[in-house]
């Protein structure tokens, strides 16, 4: 899925898509993400994973941008100043 979830949605509605036709894609689409971030807060709650992670860090700092970016819904930059108009 290209668009995000909410374009999706809305071109699904707009072209009479069902539900059940369209949630598979959605969740298909927007499950690697998910379980990332499911491995993430896991492992938060492990207290190896919490005594280690600062080191991780130090060594790649840029571990956590990343893992944020990865688990993320984005919109298109197109899209964010809309939000705000009005």
């Amino acid at each position: 899925m290209v668009e995000s979830p909410a374009r999706s949605a809305a071109s699904a509605y707009l072209a009479a898509e069902p539900a059940p036709v369209f949630q598979p894609k959605l969740r298909s689409a927007l499950l690697p993400q998910m379980r990332l971030a499911e491995l993430a807060a896991n492992g938060l709650s492990n207290a190896l994973a919490r005594a280690v992670l600062p080191f991780c860090l130090r060594v790649w700092p840029g571990a956590m941008r990343i893992t944020a970016r990865l688990t993320r819904v984005t919109q298109g930059a197109s899209v964010a100043p809309q939000a705000f108009a009005n």
